[in-house]
């Protein structure tokens, strides 16, 4: 029986795989080259994130080219369907199974968005877009403590009789 920590580990291993097999049952439709080439690299994306489990760039990849299949599926099911021409490279029932196939995917994806970027969070990410800091200090400013000037800064105690820069400088 899986628990649900082993479902949780083998998250990305079932998008990976639910990917796969709704990508084949797309193409039977024969929605082209486009559909397979977007999703031969999610899914080589996936396997990536798969064998490295451990960085968290493979799965932030995976989240964004999810979000561009998004567009992708919906350009290529606008220009592909309707059918021009059934029963020379595949049926109508094919085609229509197909774009059906091609649709319950676009539907998926933004919950497979979802998934990646808990597991990107999981695996350690952070959602700052790496945004130059304005402030140099890199910390917080406290508007309400006033500035020390120079009247408040203790100078150093100086003695007439020996200046510091009486004496050459002789290493030792």
């Amino acid at each position: 029986m899986l628990s649900l920590l082993n479902i949780v580990a083998a998250r990305t291993k079932i998008i990976v795989v639910v990917q796969f097999v709704l990508t084949t049952w797309s193409l039977v439709g024969g929605f082209g080259l486009a559909l397979l080439f977007m999703n031969s690299v999610l899914i080589l994306t996936g396997l990536w994130a798969i064998g490295v489990p451990q960085s968290v760039e493979n799965i932030a990849m995976l989240a964004v080219f999810e979000g561009i299949a998004i567009l992708s599926d919906i350009i290529i099911l606008a220009v592909e369907y309707p059918p021009r021409v059934c029963g020379v490279v595949s049926s109508c029932g094919a085609q229509r199974f197909g774009a059906v196939m091609c649709i319950f995917h676009l539907i998926l994806k933004p919950f497979i968005i979802f998934f990646l970027v808990r597991e990107y969070r999981r695996r350690g990410g952070d959602y700052s877009l790496n945004f130059p800091n304005s402030h140099p200090s890199g910390g917080y400013e406290n508007l309400d403590q006033s500035v020390p000037t120079n009247s408040q800064v203790d100078p150093l105690p100086y003695n007439p009789q020996n200046p510091p820069f009486d004496k050459p400088y002789a290493p030792q």
